[in-house]
């Protein structure tokens, strides 16, 4: 199901699994940028994250992207927990460059669309801060809430959007 790199309207989807190592960088201080919005706080380190990437390619529960646009990476996003039997995954994005905040809605509707009519997903899930802004967006899209969770203290909320087409 991984390829290398998928096309859709002016944006470009590059798997991790084929990054070069520039790529991977960007994509590493894309994802540290980010990580007081995310479930582990800490930052991860390059060695760390050249093996983590490396180990993405034996993995079929998770497809990572660097997501391009006229060339430039600017966000990242992911499926991860992937359960083939249930049709359902878990998945995130985060943004890289803030002159790129206006695509943000864009490209979640892409990989809305991928996951249901690509990747044939009947469900997808996510947990996020609770005071993070995404989920107004994801809301926007049609995600419903799932209850409040606790990690590490903190408050998360868990949503889901169901593929009507079934």
């Amino acid at each position: 199901m991984k390829q290398s790199i998928e096309y859709y309207e002016n944006y470009s989807f590059k798997n991790y699994i084929d990054l070069s190592y520039e790529e991977k960088v960007i994509s590493l201080d894309f994802r540290n940028k980010n990580k007081a919005w995310m479930i582990n706080t800490k930052e991860i380190s390059l060695e760390d994250h050249l093996i983590w990437c490396d180990k993405l390619k034996d993995n079929i529960n998770q497809i990572y992207y660097l997501v391009f646009k006229d060339d430039i990476p600017f966000m990242a996003i992911d499926y991860h927990h992937i359960n083939y039997n249930k049709k359902e995954a878990y998945w995130g994005y985060f943004l890289g460059l803030d002159a790129y905040k206006s695509e943000v809605l864009k490209v979640e509707k892409i990989i809305i669309d991928i996951a249901f009519n690509k990747l044939g997903f009947k469900k997808l899930l996510c947990v996020n801060d609770i005071n993070n802004h995404v989920v107004n967006i994801h809301k926007f899209f049609g995600f419903k809430e799932d209850g409040v969770i606790q990690i590490n203290g903190r408050d998360f909320l868990k949503m889901y959007l169901i593929n009507k087409k079934d």
